[in-house]
């Protein structure tokens, strides 16, 4: 069940996209899960419930989000983003301070400690594409590469889905944490 602070959060995301819009291995280490083809296997690490909202027309912004375990025995982390409809990706945080939501670079990347899971979330930690080439459509496609520091790269596709989606249709999100 979501906390106070957690529900607080999403709701100011969904205002926040309803206002703006937004809301090394040589070769991609990845492995489709053949019982949900959303789940990527990357070493010891699992990313499933992938998704960018949809953006309005002219957004320059789009936000992207993702689930990520790590089943092994090392701390891993997400250090970079690449994707291919935008000027560059970067990894933020919101955290609330004065009844106010500033977004921060997580420039060291972001921590995945063994045995969790970390969700990127609306809110609260995400990727934030900027320099859109053109508005992101609900219905869409789109492959980024995520940078570990121990997985490598791997390429995970993304669902495109509505403007104030909070969170991929096939997740269950209980017993995650957003980060």
């Amino acid at each position: 069940m979501p906390t106070h602070k957690t529900k607080r959060a999403l709701l100011k995301s969904g205002i926040l996209a309803l206002f703006f819009g937004a809301a090394g291995l040589s070769m991609p280490a990845m492995a489709q899960s053949p019982e949900h083809p959303a789940t990527v296997h990357a070493g010891d690490l699992t990313l499933k419930g992938a998704f960018i909202r949809a953006t309005l027309p002219r957004s320059p912004t789009g936000a992207a989000y993702v689930t990520i375990t790590n089943d092994g025995s090392t701390d891993d982390r997400l250090m970079s983003v690449t994707t291919p409809v935008g000027d560059r990706a970067v990894l933020h945080e919101m955290v609330e301070e004065n009844d106010i939501m500033p977004m921060r670079t997580l420039s060291d990347g972001l921590s995945i400690p063994v045995g969790e899971t970390v969700s990127l979330v609306p809110g609260v930690t995400h990727i934030m594409i900027y320099g859109l080439d053109a508005p992101l459509v609900m219905g869409q496609t789109i492959d980024l590469s995520l940078t570990f520091e121990t997985a490598g790269d791997v390429i995970v596709s993304f669902d495109v889905l509505k403007l104030n989606a909070l969170s991929h249709p096939d997740m269950d999100t209980e017993g995650q944490r957003g980060n």
